[in-house]
């Protein structure tokens, strides 16, 4: 938990605050705003006090949470939800705010390094984090679609220790480099060598950027744990079965007839290939993701269904290419397969359903999309050296990632020059010389009185 409070601790104007900008980014202040306080235990929310409590407003745009932590509240996790009107006719958005309450006696004393306060806040403004998310904007996050009900959770994407964690582990590839090694903290490196803090910044991108990939995947796109996908055994066999029970034989210690042939990259399931073909392709990975705050949506075609959440590709049968479920429409095709042969099956129904802790995902390298059991073709997860990524944001971060990296190296190869030719403008054969009310001094190494140049 980023944000942490102590009973008695009274709240102001910088701790669960929230920004509101309009479509063209100017601040503006809501038709309505109120918040509510929830104890959480587990995945249960149990409200504190009044549901539609009223925020300080100090500027136009400007809200935030003006409450004090009782004395004797229960430790652990809260959420504050906050539920808005654009206008008056609008509907409301409601975005949350994760927060704790934990004993005064816990919470740590810490001294920042000024010199690491200035990193951390070049990082931030580097990494377009240097606001958590409580700038709520009214337009859709991905610019597609109306705003209808949105609910996010928003927050910092690193904190402070992360961010600590990476600059520390840039420290330590910059040591890596010859000729000039062995720079003991990043304090030193900003106190000796600020020309090189964008270096050390652009190597603890890399970590970032690279953490970020890893949390991404905790709310990637996935199909309900309750649909059934059929697999294919070495010697033929056919299993139909939840796709969370799948998940749970093939990352279980024990040994089944389908958790020997996953192991063995011996379980199969059917594929389309872009052109059209039914194959039985290897499963590389089941996945799980934590979707609890995903709109879960309901696609039926007449006799079949398909439950996954909002942003998990289908496809369109033509052209034969992914499709978000919140894209698909009723009376629109998406791609099925019956026996061996690819169709188009025509879309009767959609409706939201209620949303689960977890949904899950196959990885089938390849074709990346799977058949499942009713029939309906769905897209899968990505996977690069184990990890599922979608293609299209694996594709993006290995874009940054890559351009971070090019960047960090520019910057290293840079900073092993200077390096050098400061080391050599040092020495006497390029004609730098202190001379002193005594003469130029000669000895071993030093140039004699006839060849040195003056620098006075």
């Amino acid at each position: 938990m980023s944000v942490v409070f102590t009973p008695g601790q009274e709240l102001g104007s910088s701790d669960l605050d929230l920004n509101l900008t309009n479509e063209a980014g100017y601040p503006t202040n809501a038709a309505s705003i109120s918040y509510a306080i929830y104890y959480v235990v587990e995945t249960v929310e149990y409200l504190v006090g009044d549901a539609t409590r009223v925020p300080v407003n100090p500027a136009v745009g400007r809200y935030y949470a003006a409450f004090l932590v009782p004395v004797g509240a229960e430790l652990g996790d809260y959420v504050i939800r906050w539920t808005i009107r654009q206008f008056v006719n609008s509907p409301e958005i409601q975005v949350i705010q994760e927060f704790g309450v934990i004993s005064s006696s816990l919470v740590p004393v810490q001294t920042v390094d000024p010199n690491v306060a200035t990193l951390l806040r070049s990082m931030r403004i580097r990494t377009r984090d240097n606001n958590p998310d409580r700038n709520y904007h009214f337009r859709p996050p991905t610019g597609e679609g109306p705003i209808n009900s949105q609910n996010r959770v928003f927050g910092y994407i690193w904190e402070d220790e992360e961010l600590v964690e990476y600059l520390e582990r840039s420290l330590d590839l910059i040591n890596m480099y010859p000729p000039e090694t062995g720079i003991p903290s990043i304090s030193s490196l900003v106190s000796q060598k600020p020309a090189w803090r964008t270096m050390l910044i652009e190597g603890a991108l890399m970590g970032a950027l690279g953490a970020l990939t890893l949390n991404w995947i905790e709310e990637e796109f996935s199909i309900r744990g309750d649909q059934e996908v059929t697999v294919f055994l070495p010697d033929g066999e056919e299993v139909s079965l939840p796709i969370k029970e799948l998940y749970r034989i093939c990352h279980s210690e024990s040994y089944t007839r389908i958790s020997e042939a996953f192991r063995a990259g011996k379980l199969r399931v059917r594929s389309v290939m872009p052109d059209g073909i039914v194959q039985k392709c290897v499963v590389a990975d089941v996945a799980r993701h934590r979707v609890k705050d995903k709109r879960m949506m309901a696609v039926v075609c007449d006799d079949r269904a398909v439950v996954c959440t909002e942003d998990h590709s289908l496809f369109s049968p033509k052209p034969f290419v992914p499709i978000k479920t919140a894209a698909v429409v009723e009376g629109g095709d998406i791609s099925g397969v019956v026996g061996n042969s690819h169709i188009p099956l025509k879309v009767t129904n959609i409706a939201e359903v209620e949303p689960e802790e977890f949904a899950y995902d196959l990885c089938v390298p390849g074709p990346e999309n799977f058949v499942l059991t009713s029939g309906i073709l769905a897209h899968n997860s990505y996977s690069i050296g184990g990890i599922s990524l979608d293609l299209n944001k694996s594709s993006n971060y290995s874009s940054m990632l890559d351009n971070a990296q090019g960047q960090f190296e520019k910057f290293v190869e840079a900073a092993m020059r200077t390096v050098k030719i400061t080391k050599g403008l040092r020495q006497s054969r390029y004609g730098i010389g202190i001379q002193s009310a005594f003469g130029p001094t000669t000895g071993r190494g030093i140039m004699s009185p006839g060849k040195f140049v003056s620098l006075f």
